[in-house]
């Protein structure tokens, strides 16, 4: 059940603290698209600024930025990382690993120089925690949807909370023993 629970809970990307991923030797951050960098299922024409402040941060940092999402639409994806230049992959298949290991990005650098970002349990923070790197979980940027598969979702996503006493509504940082 420990796979489920993220190493450090924020209410948003603004409120991740990049110096200290830094002094961790995070390297490259894999960050979810949709309901974490920008609202879901929508073809981006303009970044919203906490995620624009949040993807500079990281650059200034010398963090590489990878986009991994799950999305069907690849060029609802591309619409995003087109705007910000960044590489990413769609359909990344979360949690399961076989896009993980077979990205070249990825495969530059060591599992504890990886953080992946965002908003949901049974995906970003389970791949994650599966593929052996550094997890931060978000609130989602929009909570409600109508789409069946992220109903059932959230529904789960409830039951694994429950079970290892996370609380969303918690501030939780294992990270908390490294210096900045």
């Amino acid at each position: 059940m420990n796979k489920f629970k993220p190493d450090m809970y924020v209410k948003s990307i603004k409120d991740i603290p990049v110096d200290k991923l830094k002094n961790m030797g995070i390297k490259l951050a894999c960050i979810d698209l949709d309901n974490t960098l920008d609202y879901p299922d929508r073809h981006t024409t303009v970044i919203l600024d906490e995620a624009n402040q949040f993807l500079n941060q990281l650059s200034q940092s010398g963090i590489e930025v990878l986009i991994v999402s799950n999305n069907s639409l690849s060029k609802r994806v591309e619409s995003f990382a087109k705007i910000v230049k960044l590489p990413y992959v769609a359909q990344m298949n979360k949690p399961f690993q076989n896009k993980y290991k077979a990205n070249t990005i990825i495969n530059q650098y060591s599992k504890d120089q990886i953080v992946f970002i965002g908003d949901k349990l049974i995906t970003d923070v389970l791949g994650g925690n599966f593929y052996g790197s550094v997890t931060v979980l978000t609130d989602p940027l929009f909570s409600k949807s109508n789409k069946w598969y992220v109903i059932i979702m959230v529904f789960f996503e409830k039951i694994f909370q429950f079970l290892i006493s996370f609380k969303r509504k918690e501030y939780y940082n294992k990270l908390e023993e490294y210096e900045v």
